[in-house]
């Protein structure tokens, strides 16, 4: 099991990531999840303040999830050869603090389905306490907290993976991350 990460130390892990895994190419973010979870909208969350920054290499949004569903189309997304992070909540005893797996992702692993790997190594974003029912576990997680955790690995993401020194990502407010999150929606639906 990969060491628990606290929100300050996010970064550095995520340049080391990406040194190892992507050789100079772009990381594409799948943000596993659904929007109809509390704690199993982390992935989706953080999809969405990606793209709302401006991050062009994001599958799985509030918008477009990436759930047990769609999985398989959205890894046809995913051009050959990309060095892909997986992002995605679990449950566990050091709730708030996440961690950075150097394999793929099993989604769906913990509720016994059987889905495809995804990714070189993953972002796992521990949302809530391991019950004897993870599903109920992430349904009754804190929205407060799965907010602030997808603002933390959202910033973190941007910061590490930024190719331009001097920022050519647009800024997260890590006090507002819903604001983001309720301008995107609204842009979103006066584009429809």
């Amino acid at each position: 099991m990969a060491p628990i990460i606290r929100k300050e130390g996010l970064v550095q892990e995520l340049v080391k990531f990406k040194e190892r895994f992507a050789s100079g190419n772009p990381v594409y973010c799948i943000c596993v999840g659904t929007d109809q979870s509390t704690g199993d909208a982390f992935g989706p969350l953080v999809g969405s303040l990606l793209q709302y920054a401006g991050y062009p290499n994001v599958i799985g949004t509030l918008e477009r999830p990436c759930d047990s569903d769609t999985l398989t189309a959205c890894l046809n997304e995913v051009p050959e050869g990309a060095c892909v992070l997986a992002i995605d909540s679990v449950v566990g005893r050091s709730v708030g603090f996440y961690q950075l797996e150097p394999h793929p992702l099993a989604p769906g692993s913990s509720l016994g389905k059987p889905l495809p790997k995804i990714g070189v190594a993953s972002l796992l974003g521990i949302v809530c306490l391991n019950r004897s029912n993870p599903y109920t576990a992430l349904q009754t997680a804190s929205l407060h907290r799965v907010l602030g955790m997808a603002a933390g690995a959202s910033q973190a993401i941007l910061e590490a993976f930024d190719p331009d020194p001097a920022g050519s990502f647009h800024p997260l407010s890590q006090e507002e991350p819903i604001g983001v999150l309720l301008h995107t929606v609204a842009d979103r639906n006066r584009q429809k």
